[in-house]
């Protein structure tokens, strides 16, 4: 069966996250349907990233199996006449059958967007949290930096969804003020737990607030106490940016 990498862009609003589940549309469904359309068959869609209801993306990496042998090329507009509006295929590449997007050696890049004015544009808010209380960044930069290097990331994973391996590593976090009223929080690391990105938002505008001081984030982090880190904050802030495969780009310097 040929095997496509797909880079999928996505707006999360109405889908019940990525992965296919009885209760409401997600991104791998729709995917699956549009490519069921063009392969005349069932097709199987294996995701990089378990996005959340209400997360979106510019930048998921999927691999469609399918029977036909289409040339890459023509797959993303072949894919998109065939999925909503909110969906699309960015690009396409031939890849390995036994290529998994997800046990390949990468790097993950978040994006959550956080509206600090008054008053919130409608364009911003599908993809921004509209946070009204006064910040002090300066603060939550020195407090993002202790999330760098590799940590036991319990604390930062809502209660339920445990993991058995919960050591990350974060290569860098970067507190960006894109504009005046809009905070752009960016988060690249070797993987993410469930909610992961959205605690440490959560934690880092606690920060911000004077509600918890930078000390508590050393201490949730050895504590593994997830009482001890901030609150989560909401999905439609938060986008996958950017899947790096670092094999790939290994390959490429040679």
């Amino acid at each position: 069966m040929p095997s496509y990498k797909l880079t999928v862009a996505y707006i999360g609003t109405e889908y019940c996250g990525f992965q296919v589940q009885p209760n409401g549309p997600t991104i791998q469904g729709e995917l699956m349907k549009a490519g069921i359309s063009l392969f005349g068959e069932d097709v199987t869609v294996t995701g990089a990233s378990r996005t959340d209801s209400g997360v979106h993306a510019k930048g998921q990496v999927v691999v469609l199996k399918g029977s036909k042998d289409i040339p890459a090329r023509k797959v993303p507009m072949a894919m998109n006449v065939r999925l909503p509006d909110d969906i699309v295929i960015v690009d396409a590449q031939p890849v390995a059958d036994l290529w998994h997007p997800r046990y390949c050696n990468h790097h993950k890049t978040y994006e959550y967007k956080i509206f600090n004015g008054a008053i919130q544009f409608p364009q911003d808010k599908k993809d921004s949290y509209h946070f009204k209380r006064q910040l002090d960044i300066g603060a939550m930069k020195e407090a993002a930096a202790k999330y760098v290097g590799t940590h036991d990331f319990e604390s930062y994973s809502s209660s339920g969804k445990s993991t058995e391996d919960t050591i990350r590593t974060i290569y860098w976090v970067d507190i960006t003020e894109v504009r005046p009223d809009m905070l752009s929080v960016r988060v690249c690391g070797n993987g993410f737990l469930y909610n992961m990105v959205r605690i440490m938002v959560g934690t880092l505008l606690d920060v911000g607030v004077g509600k918890i001081d930078q000390g508590t984030i050393e201490c949730s982090l050895s504590e593994r106490n997830r009482a001890l880190a901030g609150h989560t904050a909401p999905a439609h802030g938060l986008t996958l940016l950017e899947i790096d495969y670092m094999d790939e780009k290994e390959k490429d310097r040679v």
